[in-house]
């Protein structure tokens, strides 16, 4: 049995967000999309109205430039959204003290305002980052828990993976 106490911090969220949308083949493939899409509408602008080679290069060398900035840009915003996002609702829930413990039963947490239970069927995934750890319990959701709460040195991981059959382990 495991027990801890501890608050999850904005960017324990914001982070939780990242790692999620970076690992979403719906976001990869827009990033992909967004990535090739600037370019293809430039080149093709250059080729339709100037047709000439200086045009055509300014285009090309502005489809590199938008090549090499547009990630770092579109993660820049997301980030920006996200917490945005999480400024404009009520998060007190989401980062007030929760008291988890991890059992045979299953993951249970609670708080001053909530309290739950989770299976361990309802485990999905298992991702052992380098400051979190995330139970996802379904394909958006997961219990963060922060590496800094856990005084153990992998049987944390190991009870969580025996115990939901979960062989999904990612990092």
């Amino acid at each position: 049995m495991f027990e801890f106490e501890y608050k999850i911090a904005m960017d324990d969220y914001v982070e939780f967000n990242m790692y999620h949308s970076k690992n979403s083949r719906t976001f990869k493939n827009s990033m992909l999309v967004i990535t090739l899409l600037g370019p293809a509408i430039f080149i093709t602008f250059a080729l339709v109205y100037f047709g000439d080679l200086l045009g055509v290069s300014i285009f090309l060398v502005a489809s590199i430039i938008w090549i090499a900035f547009i990630r770092k840009y579109m993660w820049a915003t997301s980030r920006r959204r996200i917490i945005k996002f999480i400024n404009e609702g009520d998060t007190s829930e989401i980062f007030e003290l929760k008291k988890l413990i991890v059992n045979d039963d299953g993951v249970l947490w609670s708080s001053k305002t909530s309290e739950g239970k989770y299976n361990w069927n309802a485990i999905i995934k298992i991702c052992d980052l380098e400051e979190h750890i995330y139970l996802y319990v379904s394909s958006i959701q997961a219990i963060i828990i922060p590496k800094n709460v856990i005084d153990e040195n992998g049987e944390f991981i190991e009870y969580c993976k025996a115990k939901s059959g979960v062989k999904v382990i990612c990092g």
